[in-house]
C-alpha cells in the first residue's frame, strides 16, 4: 500500500510530537508498504527517519503549509516547480498514495492546510488526522468552525493521544467525533531500569522540554518556585532540553531572585540518566498531547508534578503518584508545589506507586495499533 505521512510540524526538529507517527511509518516499512514524508527539514535529518529513507521511503521537504491562494504563495509555488520542486499537492499526485496521515502538533493545524484538504477532496484520497496537543483558550472563527467541523467529520478516523484532548476538541468545534480513536505516544525504551531513590539532600527538580515559554509553561514555574520554595535553600531545578527561550527564562530566574536554584543542563539522550538523581518532574505546559517526558518520569519511579493538560489526569492521580495544579495559573502552580513540599518524605513512596500505574498503562504496540487505523483507513 501506498501511505503518505504529511506533517503539520515545520518549526522544530524531530520530538516527542512526532514519536507515534515514525513508529507507525516503521511499522509500515517493515510490513513492505511503500511510504511518502513530507516533513521539515530539520525532521528529515532525525536518525530515525534517516533510517527510513534509507530503507527506501521517500522525502518531501516541507517549509510552509499548504496554505491560500495569495499570490504570493502562488508566485512561490511557480519558482519552486521552475526549479524542480513540486508542491506538496503535485508531489502527492505523483505518489498517488492510497491513504495519507496528517501528523499534526496541534489538533486544528488542518486549518492551515486548505490546499491539501481541497486536493484529498478532489481526489477522494481516504486521510487519517493525528492530533497531539491541544489547548483550551484556543478560539475560531465561524468560517473555522465550519471548515473543522468538515475536515473532521469527512476524515476516516480522527487519533487522539489523551482522552482530555478528545473531549475538548469536540466541545471546541461543536461535533461528536464517534470515529476517534485514542492511542498513544510511545516513549523511547521498552526496557525501563530499576532506579535508586535519589539522596535526600538536596531536592533536585528537573524539566524536560524545549526552551519554549508559550507552551511548556516555563515562565509559568520560575516565578511559582519563587513564590513556594525561594525561602527554602536544600532545592535546585535543572531544566533539561534546547530552545529559543534559555536568556529569557534565565533573566526571569534573576528576576526573582533564585538564579542559584535554576540551571541549564541541556539536551540529554538518555532519559534515565536524569533520574537517577532527581527526585521530580516539574511538567507545568500550558497545553500539551500526552507528555512523554511526564511517562519516562513515571517509569522511572519518580512522582510528576503537573498542570491539568493533555494526559495528565490519565497518568498522574493527584497524592498518590504525584500532584496536579488546580488549573494553569501561577496561583495554582504555587499550590501544588507548596503541597508537594510538604509531602517531599512521601515522594519515594509516589514514585514507587508512579511506576506500578504506568506500566499498566503503558501500551508497547501503538506504532502497530496507528498503521492498523491508517490502512484501515483504505477498506
Amino acid at each position: 500500500m501506498r501511505i503518505a505521512f504529511v506533517s503539520t510540524i515545520l518549526g522544530y526538529p524531530w520530538g516527542g510530537a512526532d514519536a507515534l507517527w515514525t513508529a507507525s511509518a516503521e511499522a509500515a516499512a517493515r510490513e513492505g508498504h511503500q511510504l511518502l514524508m513530507a516533513l521539515a527539514p530539520k525532521t528529515a535529518r532525525h536518525r530515525r527517519i534517516r533510517a527510513l529513507i534509507a530503507r527506501g521511503a521517500a522525502i518531501r521537504h516541507r517549509r510552509r503549509h499548504a496554505d491560500t491562494g495569495s499570490r504570493r504563495w502562488r508566485v512561490l509555488q511557480t519558482m519552486l516547480q521552475l526549479v524542480g520542486r513540486p508542491s506538496l499537492v503535485k508531489r502527492l499526485q505523483q505518489f498517488d498514495p492510497a491513504t495519507v496521515c496528517l501528523c499534526q502538533g496541534g489538533t486544528a493545524d488542518f486549518l492551515v492546510e486548505p490546499d491539501l484538504f481541497s486536493w484529498l477532496k478532489r481526489a477522494q484520497v481516504p486521510y487519517v488526522i493525528l492530533c497531539q496537543a491541544n489547548r483550551d483558550d484556543s478560539k475560531f472563527s465561524p468560517e473555522d468552525l465550519r471548515a473543522g467541523r468538515d475536515i473532521l467529520s469527512e476524515a476516516k478516523a480522527v487519533v487522539f493521544v489523551s482522552r482530555h484532548n478528545r473531549v475538548l476538541a469536540e466541545r471546541q468545534f461543536g461535533i461528536s467525533l464517534p470515529h476517534a480513536v485514542e492511542i498513544q505516544n510511545p516513549p523511547p525504551l521498552r526496557d525501563w531500569p530499576e532506579l535508586a531513590w535519589p539522596p535526600a539532600s538536596p531536592i533536585k527538580l528537573a524539566t524536560v522540554s524545549r526552551l519554549e515559554s508559550t507552551a511548556k509553561g516555563l515562565d509559568l514555574i520560575i516565578p511559582a518556585l519563587a513564590a513556594s520554595l525561594g525561602h527554602q535553600s536544600d532545592w535546585q531545578l535543572d531544566l533539561y532540553g534546547e530552545g529559543p527561550d534559555k536568556e529569557k527564562l534565565q533573566q526571569l530566574a534573576a528576576a526573582h531572585g533564585i538564579s542559584d536554584h535554576i540551571h541549564f543542563r541541556g539536551f540529554v539522550a538518555d532519559i534515565s540518566t536524569i533520574w537517577q538523581d532527581h527526585h521530580m518532574l516539574l511538567l507545568p505546559s500550558r497545553f500539551e498531547g500526552c507528555s512523554i517526558a511526564m511517562m519516562e518520569a513515571a517509569l522511572c519511579g519518580r512522582p510528576v508534578l503537573a498542570t491539568p493538560v493533555g494526559g495528565v489526569d490519565e497518568w498522574i492521580v493527584d497524592g498518590e503518584t504525584g500532584f496536579v495544579a488546580k488549573d494553569i495559573s501561577p496561583a495554582a502552580l504555587v499550590d501544588a508545589l507548596r503541597r508537594a513540599w510538604l509531602a517531599r518524605a512521601d515522594w519515594a513512596q509516589m514514585g514507587s506507586a508512579a511506576k506500578q500505574r504506568a506500566h499498566q498503562l503503558l501500551d508497547p504496540h501503538s506504532g502497530d495499533k496507528l498503521l492498523k487505523v491508517i490502512t484501515g483507513a483504505v477498506i
